[in-house]
């Protein structure tokens, strides 16, 4: 299947005009020659009463320019190009609501791909592995990232060269001095470890769960459960969901927990 033409933008651009999705595979060669954009995040953000548009203005002119719009909730996306930027294609995913608007005629496919909004995430890493798989990308020339993604994303210059937006990512380094530090084990005692594992080979190596700590004051466990934290008695094997006050900002997404001693 050959690609889709790049189709340039006029001077008198038409109002963005909802475009079916086509279902199947892009063609293999729709990246040759273009700057890859990708525009995610998790959500739209609705502060400013726009419901869940996000408008994305692409100024690049003489450019052909891949777009890439990932989510995991619905999005209604409105594109606009400027005159002379030549859009090749548009692949978007998330929410099955989702759609495209677009003021220029390209090809829009719906494809499967993971969203990021952080380039320093394994999501990210699965994101360019998949555009490679697809379509050969060996990096990404634009990204715009945000957990809740602002009504209007701006693309007229492309990003600085970064390793981080490689297919082969940044390179580790050795540190310049042996590190070590302290983890908590699966029965929530304390081992050393170093970059190449456990100090004390005879001991404990097993770690503890994720997202879970444990009181040194009555042994119960405090672990995130979705949204929530859990209270666990390891002596009755009760659990129990934990309240707060009122006044308690709202979690979403809780991502680890800690212990304080001191209160």
């Amino acid at each position: 299947m050959n690609a889709a033409p790049a189709i340039r933008a006029v001077e008198n651009e038409p109002s963005a005009k909802l475009t079916p999705p086509l279902t199947g595979n892009p063609p293999p060669n729709l990246a040759e020659g273009a700057e890859v954009a990708v525009v995610s995040g998790y959500e739209a953000d609705d502060d400013t009463g726009n419901g869940i548009m996000v408008q994305v203005s692409i100024d690049r002119p003489g450019k052909d320019v891949l777009l890439v719009l990932t989510s995991n909730e619905e999005i209604a996306w409105k594109v606009n190009a400027s005159g002379g930027t030549r859009i090749k294609g548009i692949l978007f995913s998330g929410n099955k609501q989702s759609n495209v608007r677009a003021n220029v005629d390209t090809a829009v496919y719906q494809v499967k791909l993971p969203y990021s909004y952080d380039k320093n995430s394994g999501n990210f890493a699965k994101l360019l592995k998949r555009l490679n798989q697809l379509l050969g990308v060996q990096k990404i020339d634009v990204f715009r990232g945000k957990y809740d993604l602002p009504h209007l994303v701006e693309i007229k210059d492309i990003d600085p060269p970064q390793s981080d937006l490689t297919l082969r990512g940044d390179e580790p380094q050795a540190p310049s001095k042996p590190l070590r530090f302290t983890l908590v084990t699966a029965d929530y005692g304390k081992a050393q470890w170093s970059l190449t594992g456990p100090l004390d080979k005879s001991g404990q190596a097993a770690l503890a769960a994720e997202k879970s700590v444990k009181s040194p004051r009555d042994q119960r466990i405090y672990r995130i459960f979705g949204h929530d934290f859990e209270l666990f008695d390891p002596v009755t094997g009760q659990k129990a969901k934990l309240n707060f006050p009122d006044n308690f900002p709202r979690l979403s997404w809780p991502t680890d927990v800690a212990y304080d001693q001191c209160h």
